[in-house]
């Protein structure tokens, strides 16, 4: 039987092939999405890697640096934080979004919608920021740009840049470049350095403090067991100790969700066309199966079981969702790799060359349910959770136009709501059948579909 199926898709590659371009369009969009999120997710994650300490210190408040009010660790504070036991270094940092670098063509470098930070400069193995050529910044005037920053902005070494800072506009000498962690990426956001005294004067107005506090654990001490000690040390409700897993965890949260929201927007565009691509489908097997009957009835005739003959419009089935699923793969992946161009053109560059490949991409390409209509003879339906033929009752309707539609109708109905295949399956083919009890295509009345649903018989394959 099966290299009867073999040889009837070869027979027909022009169906095969029209058939098989509507799964690829389908999987083509869910696998792109998908490929391209976990590549985002992935880039989102370097950045966590690079520069957190094991604990961080922060105000309850953001520190905003034109609000005089703005709350910020004092020394004494830095201080009791360094003499807790378990404490092996306090590092205080002082780092300001609202630092913006202003392009040759007059506009603020990197995403609209991400940090522009000002820090003062203070590279530590928690910082994750190395100096990647030139020199540090010494005194007024002079500054360090991140390496992507400088790269958009066409500065380098030596170059005048135009800054827009809280305090005021600067013209400063780019006198070094940084590398945020190994890869330099920071996902669409800029970083301008000054000497710490600088910083001070532009960044918090004057005042002395530190935005945050980075702490470097003793060895034998947990970074539970700091925090709490920390925590009692400074006896300060207004202060936030994390360790640097929720830290990381806090983060993930803020980017999942905005991940979610590109995923979903991404993925209607895949819905969209796995439902054009299931109309045609639908339609080209029951075609298929409508010109093959006496095909079919010549094989029950020579001796073959019902189960063969549904296993051989099944095979043909199975064989355009591999191809389908694996080219829409590949196809998904150069989808994948031009929305990451895309997004490179607007400055959020992927720090890595190739693209994050999940095992759900791969997995979501093919574990897609394949429903055969099979004309009056009813449907098979196929999916992980295993084979099943329907069989529809014994009811003859005159008007068979639209019910096609209404079968796919029905069965996308279901499985919205989240009934399983087998079970959207059977209200599909009720659905059919009601449509044909009445004239006009896609009339059917929703009580008689719901009834013809219990009649519906369901035999395991």
């Amino acid at each position: 039987m099966w290299h009867l199926t073999w040889r009837s898709l070869m027979t027909h590659k022009a169906r095969l092939l029209l058939t098989s371009v509507a799964v690829i369009l389908g999987t083509a969009f869910v696998s792109g999405t998908l490929v391209f999120t976990a590549t985002l997710q992935r880039t989102f994650d370097s950045l966590m890697d690079a520069g957190i300490a094991d604990i961080s210190i922060e105000p309850n408040a953001s520190v905003i640096s034109w609000n005089n009010g703005a709350a910020l660790l004092t020394e004494a504070q830095l201080t009791t934080i360094g003499r807790t036991p378990g404490v092996a270094t306090a590092i205080g940092d002082v780092l300001v979004d609202g630092v913006q670098v202003i392009g040759s063509n007059g506009t603020p470098v990197g995403l609209t919608q991400a940090p522009s930070f000002g820090w003062a400069w203070n590279p530590t193995d928690m910082s994750g920021i190395s100096l990647a050529s030139g020199s540090v910044p010494a005194r007024a005037g002079e500054v360090v740009l991140d390496t992507q920053t400088a790269s958009r902005a066409g500065l380098e070494v030596g170059s005048t840049v135009h800054l827009v800072t809280p305090a005021a506009a600067q013209t400063a000498k780019v006198v070094g470049l940084m590398r945020y962690g190994a890869s330099g990426n920071l996902a669409g956001a800029t970083m301008t350095a000054f000497d710490p005294a600088t910083a001070r004067q532009l960044l918090l107005q004057g005042r002395s403090g530190y935005t945050s506090v980075g702490v470097t654990v003793a060895d034998g001490t947990t970074p539970d067991a700091a925090r709490d000690r920390i925590t009692t040390a400074l006896a300060d409700p207004n202060l936030r100790v994390w360790t640097r897993a929720q830290v990381v965890s806090e983060a993930q949260q803020q980017i999942n969700q905005s991940l979610n929201f590109l995923s979903a927007f991404l993925l209607v565009f895949a819905g969209i066309a796995l439902l054009v691509g299931s109309f045609l489908v639908l339609n080209t097997f029951s075609v298929l199966v409508a010109q093959r009957s006496r095909d079919l009835a010549m094989l029950r005739a020579l001796g073959a079981t019902r189960r063969q003959v549904a296993y051989s419009v099944l095979g043909e089935a199975l064989i355009v969702g591999l191809i389908g699923g694996t080219v829409g793969l590949a196809l998904g992946l150069l989808l994948a790799l031009g929305i990451q161009k895309g997004f490179a053109t607007i400055g959020m560059d992927m720090p890595y060359a190739g693209l994050t490949i999940s095992w759900q991409a791969i997995v979501a390409s093919y574990a897609v349910a394949v429903v055969v209509t099979l004309g009056t003879a009813g449907a098979v339906a196929v999916s992980a959770a295993g084979e099943a033929r329907l069989e529809p009752p014994d009811v003859r309707g005159a008007y068979p136009v639209g019910s096609g539609d209404a079968f796919l109708a029905g069965l996308a109905t279901a499985l919205v709501g989240g009934s399983p295949l087998i079970d959207a399956a059977r209200l599909g083919m009720a659905a059919g059948i009601a449509n044909a009890l009445l004239p006009g295509a896609g009339e059917l009345d929703r009580t008689t579909a719901e009834r013809l649903v219990g009649l519906v018989v369901v035999t395991p394959l």
